[in-house]
C-alpha cells in the first residue's frame, strides 16, 4: 500500500491487488526463499527494492514518533502481534503476526489506519494504547515479545 501511494499508483480492483501480491512474493522467494511472514527489516528491504522509496527503521514508538512521522508527510508501517490489536473485523482468532499502515490520527488521539487483515480495514481506527501495546516484530512467530519497531515510509 505505502509503496503504491509514494509512486501514485492505485490498486483498484481485486486483480491489480492479487498481481500486487503476487509481485511481493515474488521477490520474497527470490531474496529471502520464503514468502510467509517478514521481519521489519526484510519488510523494509523488499518495499525499498520493489516501490523505490525512501524507508526508516525506528526503534522509539511512540504516539509522538508516530505523529511527528505523519506531520513529515510520511506514513507508518507497524509489525504487531495482531491478536493483541482487538480487530472485531479480524477471522478468529485473529492473525499472531501482523502489518498495518498508520496513515493519520483523530482529534483525540486514535490512530486512522489501512488495515490489510480484512475487507473493513480502510479508515480502521485504533485506540493508541491498544496499537502500541500490540506493537512487535516478527521473533521467530512471537510478536507479542518482539522488538518494538515501526517503518517510516515516504517517497525517495
Amino acid at each position: 500500500m505505502v509503496g503504491r501511494y509514494f509512486q501514485g499508483r492505485s490498486i483498484g480492483t481485486i486483480d491489480e491487488a492479487d498481481a500486487a501480491m503476487r509481485e511481493l512474493e515474488q521477490w520474497q522467494l527470490e531474496h529471502l526463499g520464503y514468502f510467509e511472514s517478514t521481519t521489519a527489516a526484510e519488510t523494509k528491504q523488499m518495499i525499498e527494492d520493489v516501490y523505490h522509496v525512501s524507508v526508516s527503521t525506528v526503534h522509539e514508538v511512540t504516539s509522538e514518533s508516530i505523529k511527528r512521522a505523519l506531520a513529515d508527510g510520511q506514513l507508518v508501517i507497524l509489525p504487531a502481534a495482531g491478536r493483541e490489536l482487538g480487530n472485531p473485523y479480524f477471522q478468529r482468532p485473529g492473525p499472531v503476526y501482523h502489518m498495518l499502515v498508520v496513515k493519520g490520527y483523530t482529534a483525540d488521539g486514535q490512530f486512522i489506519t489501512n488495515d490489510p487483515g480484512t475487507r473493513r480495514g480502510a479508515d480502521f481506527i485504533y485506540p493508541a494504547d491498544r496499537l502500541l501495546d500490540a506493537v512487535g516484530d516478527y521473533n521467530h512467530g512471537d510478536p507479542a515479545s518482539g522488538e518494538q519497531v515501526m517503518l517510516v515510509v515516504g517517497p525517495r
